[in-house]
């Protein structure tokens, strides 16, 4: 008996040896750099650092096995992504047990979701006092139920798709100057929303960003109305922006004008007169310095006659 379980526990170790063997081998024989879309190239490095450079997008992989670096996925110890490139893809970084260290650039437009899920590094990301985790000027993810009204900090350059779907409590948004990107149905199913600021800033709202916010009645937009038609809205938003009212940069009162009474408004909190509510301020500061004041007045003055854009 005791010789059976000699040679079967050898026989196991064996088989152990051999798959370990075998998993260098194939680790060692995979690629360890390669194109990564039509400008983009990827490499790992013997120290286990993933680098992506280039100009323009990332391949949408659409499962995580199916990243060129899978077999690389217990080596990699730090990703770094170059300046340049423009989107990280969904679940791109994704399972790296090993990952403790993570570079994202500027130049980011496009997040996808759930990029870090998995692995080590998931537990290293930063989140702020309502459970909004983001990372190098994108916001990630939400983790916990936000009520009434949240304000997006002032670094973010993106909102990564799904980041706060279906937060059923969340009332209000306001989002920063120098925010870019609403991401992929990243506001979906928000049913208490009633109002969100959005920056002149951004250029492009995703797929059903807004998507089941029956509450959602108004968008008070920090540009004018030319530049809110040039923003890149995907057509899947038609539905939400047909039922709700869209104020543009003067427009203090809210009437769809903006007219030379805005600008006596925005001259009445200049001087202590009249206190303006969160998205007025918005839309009376037109000159994004955070101040209201006769220059805005006559700014706003300006935008009602036409002599401005």
């Amino acid at each position: 008996m005791k010789k059976m379980l000699k040679k079967s526990f050898a026989l196991v170790l064996a088989i152990v040896c051999v798959l370990n063997i075998a998993s260098v081998i194939a680790s060692a024989a995979a690629p360890s750099s390669g194109d990564l879309g039509k400008n983009l190239k990827w490499s790992v490095s013997s120290k286990g650092v993933l680098t992506i450079k280039g100009k323009g997008e990332m391949t949408d992989f659409g499962v995580a096995d199916a990243r060129p670096w899978d077999d690389h996925r217990d080596e990699i110890v730090k990703v770094v992504v170059e300046d340049g490139v423009t989107s990280v893809s969904e679940k791109a970084f994704s399972h790296l047990g090993e990952l403790k260290e993570v570079e994202l650039p500027k130049s980011l437009i496009f997040v996808g979701c759930d990029i870090f899920y998995g692995s080590l590094y998931d537990g290293q990301v930063k989140a702020d006092k309502y459970g909004v985790r983001y990372e190098d000027g994108v916001i990630l993810n939400s983790t916990t139920e936000i009520k009434g009204t949240y304000e997006i900090a002032k670094d973010t350059r993106v909102i990564a798709d799904y980041a706060f779907n279906g937060q059923s409590e969340l009332k209000q948004v306001k989002m920063p100057e120098g925010l870019i990107t609403i991401g992929v149905e990243a506001f979906k199913d928000c049913r208490s929303i009633e109002s969100v600021i959005i920056p002149e800033s951004v250029t492009s709202i995703g797929y059903q960003a807004f998507a089941n916010c029956e509450n959602l009645n108004e968008v008070c937009y920090a540009g004018t109305l030319a530049q809110w038609n040039k923003i890149k809205i995907h057509v899947s938003n038609d539905e939400w922006l047909r039922e709700v009212k869209i104020y543009c940069k003067g427009d203090i009162n809210r009437d769809g004008k903006t007219n030379s009474s805005d600008a006596l408004m925005a001259l009445q909190h200049s001087v202590g007169t009249i206190e303006l509510k969160s998205e007025q301020i918005v839309l009376a500061d037109v000159h994004a310095d955070s101040k209201i004041n006769s220059s805005d007045a006559l700014e706003i003055l300006k935008i009602s006659v036409g002599s401005t854009k």
